[in-house]
């Protein structure tokens, strides 16, 4: 019997709480479709944390998180209202985590994360990719 797949939501929520932060899934599914719909459009899980604040995460698979960052950056114009620059400006993280499974053929995978963080610097929104060092730990809980 094969262990049921995990979403990119559930292994996110997994390691939010594996790093102390209170996550909430805040997708829904819409009645009567297989469609959903995240909070502003980008938003699958809010997080907070008593140190490191609140994280807001779209969670995909790694093959969809260019798609998941230019719907991030486009967002503003979408809803035409500045929501992804007033939560930045308001020190509220937005990241994008990407999840694949890797490993060896016919040998057990692991789970690896991959975070595009978004900043606005003098008017501007910019992406970066974060290291994977933080997150190790709950990693490892992850490949069970």
């Amino acid at each position: 019997m094969t262990k049921p797949k995990r979403t990119p939501s559930a292994n996110s929520m997994r390691l939010l709480k594996a790093l102390g932060y209170l996550p909430w899934d805040v997708e829904k599914v819409i009645p009567g479709t297989y469609k959903k719909r995240d909070l502003w459009n980008f938003v699958d899980i809010i997080a907070g944390h008593p140190v490191h604040g609140l994280l807001l995460v779209q969670a995909t698979s790694d093959s969809n998180i260019s798609a998941r960052v230019r719907k991030v950056e486009g967002i503003d114009e979408a809803l035409e209202f500045p929501i992804l620059r007033s939560l930045l400006a308001h020190d509220v993280k937005v990241q994008v985590w990407g999840w694949s499974l890797r490993g060896p053929l016919k040998n057990k995978k692991t789970w690896h994360l991959r975070r595009i963080a978004f900043k606005e610097l003098d008017g501007a929104i910019y992406t970066n990719q974060i290291g994977r060092a933080e997150e190790a730990e709950g990693l490892k809980e992850l490949t069970g």
